[in-house]
């Protein structure tokens, strides 16, 4: 209330730049990307030179990644009609198939190639560093690459530049500058659709023919596919050019010790293919290659629905740098656990499988205890892992006043402390947990108390003088 409009205005032309300035250089300044802070200063200074023309939509810079800052900079809002100029380089070494009519078809035959026909576009085949997939496409996959330019349109036009790939079927798929749903080169579709999108192509579809992997691909396909790979990637194969081939071709699960022995940007390769990492993997990576899986993964963590968090989505999301995006989303996953299981007198757990064990693993059994009503009569959990669980239940756990059975298997390391003075307990049941060795005397003061079991526990469970006199009066069943 401050100001009027006018002088509103004013004030955020004079100092809009200055702070988002100062802001994402903060911000970003930890991004693994950013390796130069000049180069970080250019782009934030091209997106605030440029941010009129930013497309609707397009997520808010202050939640971007560095990579996507310069996808969005160098895609989209530095690309005028004449930045076509700087592109117009040398490919004369690269096979063109067609080239009249400012339309010319390119034919490469390597990754590099790919690389240099990239025209700002960011596709998998044209991406510098651990995010190209060229040798997936072509040797995994025998997709034939087409990149195909029409000149006499504006160069932000998301069809001046598309790859068209072709599998060895004669099957067609097309990515063009959006890279992104149909047109992402991971779906075929009818070359009738590619005319329409495409006019300058209507009747050229025999340029797109499948052509078979030559015999020098063939030699690198023999080298890669069978290969016996140790736990040093690099030892077994050789080179590291070699090793990238080998991931993009077989899409292997490597193991800890494998990926703890290549280098960063051969670990982001293994991101890139899709792979999540297991807990040995993540506690073994650098603080660049986590971030880089952190930017690869946040999105999706945010938008998967709880029950469908997988245990290494588990395992990110524990880690210190997700500590604030954990905790934005814990109203989210509590009111899903409130929505499946809190409405009912029953709690059952199964870890670490369950929605709950994940929401118990994230942020304790205390907060899961807050989210659940008071009138729980049943409370069971059952450890499936072959190493038993030391579960220590809070002292909100007593607000379960109506408590009738509590049953827990391998998940304790002693009869709960917190069950004391539940006068509607009946039935404690506790199999499966070796570390219990005696039953507390106050089990004997539980007035409606008739059954206490330990099977498979400790054979030389001790049990005192109350707890004894209560079993002889046959008021108590002791089993185990």
């Amino acid at each position: 209330m401050k100001y009027d409009y006018l002088t509103l205005t004013d004030f955020i032309r004079q100092n809009y730049g200055r702070i988002l300035n100062k802001a994402i250089s903060t911000s970003l300044s930890n991004d693994p990307d950013v390796t130069n802070p000049d180069t970080l200063l250019f782009y934030i200074q091209s997106y605030i030179q440029n941010r009129d023309r930013v497309p609707r939509g397009t997520k808010p810079i202050a939640l971007m990644t560095f990579h996507e800052l310069e996808q969005l900079v160098d895609g989209t809002l530095s690309q005028g009609d004449e930045d076509a100029e700087k592109y117009q380089e040398d490919f004369g070494d690269i096979d063109k198939v067609y080239n009249e009519n400012d339309l010319i078809v390119f034919a490469p035959k390597s990754k590099d190639q790919c690389v240099r026909l990239k025209n700002g576009r960011t596709w998998c085949t044209s991406r510098e560093g651990s995010s190209n997939l060229y040798y997936n496409y072509r040797l995994g996959n025998e997709r034939t690459l087409y990149y195909v330019i029409d000149q006499s349109k504006p160069f932000k036009d998301l069809n001046y530049a598309v790859v068209i790939l072709v599998d060895p079927y004669g099957r067609t798929a097309l990515a063009d500058g959006s890279n992104s749903g149909r047109y992402s080169g991971h779906q075929n579709i009818p070359w009738s659709e590619i005319e329409e999108k495409i006019p300058k192509l209507k009747g050229k579809e025999s340029l797109f023919q499948a052509k078979p992997l030559t015999q020098e691909e063939k030699s690198l396909i023999d080298k890669v596919r069978n290969a016996r790979v140790g736990d040093n990637p690099i030892e077994s194969l050789g080179d590291e050019k070699t090793v990238e081939m080998w991931m993009e071709y077989n899409s292997p699960k490597l193991n800890d010790q494998q990926f703890s022995n290549l280098p960063a940007d051969l670990q982001k390769k293994y991101i890139s293919l899709g792979f999540d990492l297991t807990r040995g993997q993540l506690a073994g990576a650098s603080e660049q290659v986590l971030g880089y899986y952190v930017n690869k993964k946040k999105e999706k963590l945010v938008n998967t629905p709880f029950d469908r968090l997988s245990t290494e989505d588990i395992e990110l999301l524990s880690l210190p740098m997700m500590r604030k995006i954990k905790e934005s989303l814990k109203g989210k996953f509590a009111q899903s656990l409130v929505n499946t299981a809190g409405n009912s007198q029953k709690v059952e757990i199964e870890y670490p499988k369950d929605a709950v064990s994940k929401y118990i693993r994230l942020y304790g059994m205390d907060e899961f205890i807050e989210n659940l009503p008071n009138g729980v009569e049943l409370f069971e959990i059952v450890n499936s892992e072959t190493t038993p669980l030391n579960l220590e239940l809070p002292d909100s756990f007593k607000k379960f006043n109506n408590l009738g059975t509590f049953f827990a298997r391998n998940a304790v390391n002693e009869v709960p402390d917190v069950l004391q003075g539940m006068q509607n307990l009946s039935f404690i049941a506790l199999p499966d947990n070796p570390n219990i060795t005696e039953v507390p005397e106050w089990i004997a003061d539980l007035p409606n108390l008739i059954a206490l079991t330990f099977f498979g526990g400790n054979p030389n469970l001790r049990i005192g003088p109350k707890v004894q006199a209560k079993m002889d009066s046959e008021e108590i069943n002791v089993m185990y």
